[in-house]
């Protein structure tokens, strides 16, 4: 058995799970678009259709995201790995550094992502170093893709 205070090991140990890789995006005050590569989230419920977010409190986003209450969620396709690269230093999109677009109620998502999400925040649950962020989704889109997914803390296709 591993010891619990071997964070490393820890992390390592959590690397064995295969997720997908997304991108939290968020407009800011002064109308710029802000995201982060995010493999924390969650399909909570269908009907109604809600999201779970978790994100660290130290990262940008998790403050956008209190202060605005609305944010994007964008599924990578296989070829997106260059977006997750760039997101996962908690960057804002600049305009023609990637195409996007955006969503009936005015957030923003990843153009060519395999899925995309709308969601408003209704609930946030602090829990040590992260917040879980609940929101219901109002508006979705998907396509045919595969998806980029993250396994042993590398990027990786199906």
């Amino acid at each position: 058995m591993k010891n619990l205070d071997d964070q490393l090991a820890l992390r390592e140990c959590w690397g064995r799970f295969t997720t997908g890789v997304s991108i939290i995006t968020t407009r800011l005050s002064d109308k710029n678009i802000h995201g982060m590569t995010a493999n924390g989230i969650l399909s909570v419920s269908l009907n109604p259709p809600i999201v779970l977010v978790s994100i660290s409190t130290e990262r940008n986003t998790h403050d956008f995201i209190k202060q605005r209450k609305s944010f994007g969620i964008s599924i990578l396709n296989s070829n997106q790995k260059k977006i997750a690269e760039y997101f996962s230093k908690d960057n804002i999109l600049e305009e023609n550094v990637f195409d996007y677009k955006k969503m009936p109620g005015g957030e923003f998502v990843i153009s060519k992502s395999i899925a995309q999400f709308e969601c408003n925040l209704f609930k946030e649950i602090k829990i040590y170093d992260h917040t879980l962020f609940l929101a219901t989704i109002n508006n979705f889109n998907f396509s045919l893709g595969d998806p980029l997914i993250w396994l042993d803390s590398k990027y990786n296709k199906l």
